[in-house]
C-alpha cells in the first residue's frame, strides 16, 4: 500500500512555517521507502464563514507567498516538496493563476468521469486526480496518473511527476454547460435546474459547479423553485445590508416573509456570504413547511452531534434522502455548499415536495 498525509491549510490563522512544522511533526513526514507519498498541502475553498471569503480574505500575492513559505519549510524538513491539492477555479481566483509552483506535484480536484480538465498555470500535467466525493470508494475517489511501478517510483522520490497519460482522454459528452459534461457526477440534476430556469448559468456559458453558492443567489434559486409566487417586496428593506436596488432584493424578502430565512440579529442577511451546508438544510426544512419530525437519538453523520443547532434539520434532510453526506460518514455542516451539490439537493427536494 502506498499512503500519505495531508494538511488542510487555513492560511489566515497562522504562518505557513508554523503550519508546515505542525504538519511534519504530526505525521506529515516523508521517507524514500516507496510507500510514502510526498506530504500534501490541501489549499482550496474556505469552508469557514468566520475566516472570511473563499480566499481567506487574502490577496493573490499574499496567498502565493504563504504557499511558497509552506512548501519551502516542508522541503527543508523532509527533503521533498509537497504535493498541492486544489481546484483550477480556486487557484485562478485566489492565486491569480500563479505559475510559480512547477516543482510541486499536483493533486487536482475536478468531479466528473471524463477527465481532469484544464489545469492551473503552474502545471501541464497532474499526478493525482480526485474525480468524485461519492464513490465508488469510501471517502473521496482518486486516480494516479500512471502505472503502479510509476507510483512506487514517485513515492520513493526517484521519478518526477508522471508524463501525460498516453491513452487519449475519454470523449467529452455534451452537457448543459461547457464546464458540465453530460457524464459528470451531477449532470442530470444541473440539466434539470437549467430546464426549470432555476439557474441560467454565467454569461460565458459556464455553470462553475465547484464554486460556492452565495446567500442572495440561494434566495433566487428557492424563489424560482417555488414557481416565482406572486409577491410584492416592501418599499423599505428589512435588512440593513440589502439595498432596495439589490439584484435579488425581491427574492430575499420573499424568503424572509415565507419564514425560510431569518437573517442575523433580525436586521442583516449577509447576501454575499456563502451559504453553508447546515443552513441549506434549515432552508429546505422550512421550505417544506417545517414538517413534524423526531430526529434520531444517534446522529446519521459522525461530524453532526445531537447538540448541533441544526441537528433536526440535517437529520431530516438525510431521512428524506435529499442529502447522502460524504463517503466517509460526514456531512461537513460548516462547508459552503457547492453549486453542483445545490442542484442535487433541489432536484431531490422537488421530487418529494
Amino acid at each position: 500500500m502506498v499512503r500519505g498525509a495531508y494538511h488542510f491549510a487555513l492560511p489566515n490563522v497562522s504562518s505557513a512555517v508554523d503550519q508546515a512544522n505542525y504538519f511534519v511533526n504530526n505525521g506529515g513526514g516523508w521517507s524514500a521507502d516507496g510507500r510514502t507519498l510526498p506530504p500534501l498541502l490541501d489549499i482550496e475553498y474556505n469552508p469557514y464563514a468566520s475566516l472570511g471569503n473563499t480566499c481567506y480574505n487574502m490577496s493573490a500575492a499574499q496567498m502565493v507567498n504563504w504557499i511558497r513559505d509552506f512548501s519551502n519549510q516542508v522541503k527543508a524538513r523532509t527533503g521533498r516538496a509537497p504535493m498541492i491539492y486544489t481546484t483550477t477555479d480556486w487557484w485562478k481566483t485566489c492565486t491569480g493563476n500563479s505559475a510559480a509552483f512547477r516543482d510541486n506535484p499536483l493533486h487536482i480536484a475536478n468531479y466528473n468521469h471524463s477527465g481532469a480538465g484544464q489545469l492551473p498555470a503552474s502545471w501541464s500535467v497532474y499526478s493525482v486526480w480526485q474525480y468524485s466525493s461519492t464513490g465508488p470508494f469510501v471517502g473521496d475517489s482518486n486516480v494516479w496518473n500512471g502505472t503502479a511501478a510509476g507510483l512506487t517510483a514517485f513515492a520513493r522520490g526517484s521519478a518526477p511527476a508522471p508524463a501525460p497519460a498516453p491513452a487519449p482522454p475519454a470523449p467529452v459528452v455534451p452537457g448543459p454547460y461547457k464546464d458540465v459534461p453530460g457524464n459528470s457526477e451531477f449532470a442530470k440534476e444541473i440539466s434539470w435546474l437549467k430546464a426549470k430556469v432555476i439557474t441560467t448559468g454565467y454569461p460565458d456559458g459556464t455553470y462553475r459547479p465547484l464554486s460556492s453558492v452565495n446567500r442572495d443567489a440561494m434566495a433566487a434559486f428557492l424563489y424560482r423553485l417555488e414557481g416565482k409566487p406572486a409577491y410584492t417586496a416592501p418599499r423599505t428593506s428589512r435588512f440593513r445590508d440589502v439595498a432596495t436596488n439589490s439584484m435579488f432584493y425581491k427574492e430575499i424578502h420573499w424568503l424572509a416573509a415565507s419564514g425560510v430565512a431569518t437573517g442575523w440579529n433580525g436586521n442583516t442577511y449577509q447576501p454575499v456570504a456563502a451559504i453553508n451546508r447546515d443552513a441549506m438544510a434549515a432552508f429546505l426544512y422550512r421550505m417544506a413547511g417545517s414538517p413534524r419530525y423526531t430526529p434520531p437519538a444517534v446522529s446519521p453523520f459522525k461530524d453532526v452531534p445531537v447538540s448541533n443547532m441544526y441537528y433536526k434539520e440535517i437529520s431530516w434532510l438525510a431521512a428524506q434522502s435529499i442529502s447522502r453526506g460524504w463517503g466517509d460518514g460526514t456531512f461537513r455542516p460548516y462547508q459552503p455548499i457547492a453549486r453542483d451539490a445545490m442542484a442535487a439537493f433541489l432536484y431531490r427536494y422537488d421530487a418529494k415536495f
